[in-house]
């Protein structure tokens, strides 16, 4: 149940509910035509849209479950049903945002968005310890000044040819080079150790991270969210922590800190009583994501990450009171994608 149907009338995609992200980016692409997905490519359909959906659209277009037009779904009586605006709007505003609680979704239909032109994108490595400042400080700045067709991505981790920790910034332009460049300028003086960013075609852009986040081995995503401007102070802090981790778990040099920087205000523009996803509002989303090999070591590294994401709820905390926010956000506060509990010291689940 992979396919993928594009109807270039009105500019919409019909995909059958066992498609990953790769099937829809490539049968989009070939029409000149983008959806909204996530930012890694074998990810399920099913599981990003009821989720709700950020990627590297979303500054433009929204959430991907902010262009789901029409879902099928199988209840649990066994009966077919469609859900739309027009049909079943009871249902439809249900699973936008908790379809995973309503029956099994076979096929969802997309607005797509004219996607002619290619797009400049890929991945900087720094060593962490030495650039981590400037790069935080760059990173607020995406999400201040990006008009929605920008972003960025912070990863830290420890790749294989450094001695220590790198940040890995993963990029996006939609629009020139020359335009890119110029934007990323204050990123690129900073002398990256490897720099894959170019002109490509959008289609390609959502298997740039498929590498860190490979099938298989013991992982876990643990959600947690933070505002900007964040502190490099705290982006340091969790760096330590990463050290930590590795001195104490040798095996875990694979785990990744993700931070994204992209601009809310499009996705922020939908009432948050619309539908059901929750989770809408100016924050950016994080995961902490430990990876080993051992299973001796389940509980150390679940107990890692809900330590490292119990810290983000800290942040977010002193952010909102320095910034004048409520003592409770409407939305809350974690990417149910990511993670599907608010709380410090919720359970990490395991997603892959």
């Amino acid at each position: 149940m992979r396919q993928v149907t594009v109807n270039t009338k009105d500019n919409t995609v019909a995909v059958q509910g066992g498609a990953v992200w790769k099937d829809v980016d490539e049968a989009a692409g070939e029409h000149g035509l983008a959806a909204v997905g996530g930012t890694v490519n074998h990810t399920g359909v099913g599981g990003l849209t009821l989720g709700g959906g950020y990627g590297w659209l979303s500054g433009q277009y929204g959430l991907t479950v902010d262009n789901l037009l029409k879902v099928v779904m199988v209840l649990a009586d066994g009966s077919i049903v469609k859900a739309s605006d027009k049909e079943n709007p009871d249902l439809f505003w249900a699973v936008r945002g908790a379809g995973q609680c309503f029956g099994v979704a076979v096929e969802f239909t997309f607005q797509a968005h004219e996607q002619e032109n290619p797009v400049w994108a890929g991945q900087m490595i720094f060593p962490a310890e030495e650039k981590i400042e400037a790069i935080v400080k760059f990173a607020n700045h995406v999400a201040e000044v990006s008009q929605g067709n920008s972003g960025m991505i912070m990863g830290i981790t420890a790749p294989p040819f450094l001695k220590g920790p790198a940040i890995i910034t993963t990029v996006f332009y939609n629009g020139p080079t020359k335009e890119a460049e110029e934007f990323f300028a204050p990123l690129l003086r900073l002398g990256p150790i490897k720099n894959t960013a170019i002109e490509r075609p959008y289609c390609t852009v959502n298997g740039m991270m498929n590498h860190a986040v490979a099938y298989g081995g013991r992982k876990l995503s643990k959600g947690a969210c933070f505002v900007t401007p964040i502190r490099p102070d705290f982006v340091r802090s969790i760096l330590e922590d990463l050290k930590l981790l590795h001195q104490e778990i040798p095996e875990t040099k694979k785990t990744i800190l993700l931070m994204e920087f992209f601009r809310s205000a499009k996705w922020c523009s939908v009432d948050k009583k619309a539908m059901a996803f929750a989770n809408r509002g100016e924050h950016q989303n994080a995961m902490v994501g430990p990876f080993w090999e051992d299973p001796k070591n389940d509980t150390a590294c679940r107990l890692w990450a809900r330590q490292v994401a119990a810290k983000y709820v800290v942040e977010l905390d002193r952010m909102k009171e320095q910034r004048g926010y409520p003592a409770s956000m409407e939305e809350i506060g974690e990417y149910g994608n990511y993670d599907c509990e608010r709380f410090p010291f919720g359970r990490a689940m395991v997603v892959y």
